[in-house]
């Protein structure tokens, strides 16, 4: 969690095992998110937090081995060391909270702009009529054409539904499992059932060819997973 720092700071006195609870738990926090203390924080001074200190201070370069003056101590030098570090650290928590706002600004942008290319679909399916073989009508055509773009029809769109547009129809409802055989009574009908599963395969289609805000979306995730894993690992 990001710490926000007391007016008296951690950092401006040693911390000891008679500095009481509150001050040695925010101490073993800041370790604890460094990656050093590993246990849950309880404001417990014991050997954990000293091997804490001592690790840090030789990740660090405070000290360069145990036998070194200060070694797991939480003295002058070693305070301002922590200090830098947990103010980076702190950093880090914060930018990632920044990038995912802005990763749940996209995603909501993507989605809107989702949304209403499916509304236009659906206005573009809705009008299509209940038909079969040998009607006339205008948005025939128009069935026709999302025929052709699923590749069951190669001919020319008319307004007219022949036996290649029938033809066309009943092989897209038994791929799409609309019904099960040639013989069905539906088969070749564009009814009500096929027209949902061709509404809901052209707004699905339409979903995953539209790359809008997806370089920006996965840029983002990127940078929230690699701030993460540098959180994680502390330093």
């Amino acid at each position: 969690p990001i710490i926000t720092l007391k007016e008296e700071s951690i950092f401006d006195q040693p911390v000891t095992s008679g500095s009481g609870e509150a001050k040695i738990k925010e101490l073993q926090y800041i370790f604890h998110n460094l990656g050093y203390f590993q246990d849950e924080p309880d404001g417990v001074y014991d050997a954990r937090l000293e091997d804490s200190i001592y690790r840090f201070q030789l990740d660090t370069q405070v000290i360069q081995w145990a036998g070194d003056v200060g070694s797991g101590y939480f003295g002058p030098k070693t305070r301002s060391t922590l200090e830098r570090y947990h103010e980076e650290f702190q950093k880090v928590l914060e930018e990632i909270e920044t990038q995912k706002t802005q990763l749940e600004e996209f995603q909501e942008k993507r989605q809107n702009h989702i949304e209403s290319r499916q509304e236009k679909i659906q206005a573009i399916v809705d009008p299509i009529p209940h038909a079969w073989i040998g009607m006339t009508h205008p948005e025939i055509r128009t069935l026709q054409k999302v025929l052709k773009d699923f590749w069951y029809l190669e001919t020319k769109d008319t307004a007219f539904y022949g036996q290649k547009t029938k033809d066309a129809v009943t092989q897209y409802q038994i791929e799409r499992w609309v019904i099960d055989s040639r013989s069905h009574a539906a088969a070749g009908v564009f009814g009500p059932a096929t027209k949902q599963q061709l509404l809901s395969d052209l707004q699905a289609y339409i979903t995953k060819k539209d790359t809008t805000y997806i370089e920006t979306i996965e840029e983002l995730e990127n940078n929230i997973l690699a701030l993460e894993n540098q959180a994680r690992l502390g330093l």
